[in-house]
């Protein structure tokens, strides 16, 4: 098969048989960011860019969901741009392609340990983002505050990359708590899966 100016081999043509066909879990690098619906597997990704394209190549991707393509692009030594009409989309992709270094990394670990700490008693939330449309009306007052009390300390991070990153951790924590669960989870539980989340992204870094 001849595509272009590329040859498409027989193993090239298996290869993406197995890819579609793969069972394997959503997992790997940045991947598990955020649960994007209807997401592309990782490895049929991969496989598409290693055959479509040469190292150093730019691969685009106009409607990018969870930045799959981007994230496997720059692993396998492509340039990647990427872009969607989501704020979602877009807010995730940047954040899993953003490289953090290990001083910005120790910096929001050490920065997460007195603010998991703080007390929810007396504490009133003021997230109002939404409240018209109503999306927050069943979201219970002590996931409001964890939040909120993550989100206002996350200024006094050092860089706009490191706030953006424990942003996504605060996205992919709540989409955890809410999505499809028969019980919503107490706010002990809530933080420790943000902290556990935070220690799986940043070696996903």
């Amino acid at each position: 098969m001849k595509i272009f100016d590329l040859v498409i081999n027989q193993e090239a043509i298996d290869r993406l048989r197995n890819a579609v066909s793969s069972k394997d879990t959503v997992q790997g690098y940045t991947h598990n960011f955020y649960r994007y619906p209807a997401r592309f597997s990782p490895k049929f990704v991969r496989e598409v860019i290693q055959i479509f394209s040469k190292p150093g190549d730019v691969v685009l991707d106009p409607f990018v969901g969870g930045g799959t393509s981007l994230v496997e692009a720059i692993a396998n030594n492509r340039h990647s741009i990427g872009f969607d009409v989501s704020p979602i989309a877009s807010f995730v992709s940047k954040v899993k392609t953003t490289i953090l270094t290990e001083t910005e990394v120790k910096e929001i670990l050490e920065w997460s340990v007195p603010v998991l700490s703080k007390r929810l008693v007396g504490y009133k939330p003021k997230m109002t983002y939404y409240d018209d449309e109503g999306y927050l009306n069943n979201l219970p007052w002590r996931i409001k505050a964890s939040i909120e009390i993550i989100l206002n300390e996350i200024n006094s991070l050092s860089s706009v990359k490191a706030q953006s990153f424990v942003k996504c951790v605060v996205l992919r924590t709540a989409q955890w708590a809410i999505d499809c669960r028969e019980k919503i989870p107490t706010a002990t539980a809530f933080r420790k899966m943000f902290h556990q989340n935070l220690l799986a992204f940043s070696k996903g870094l």
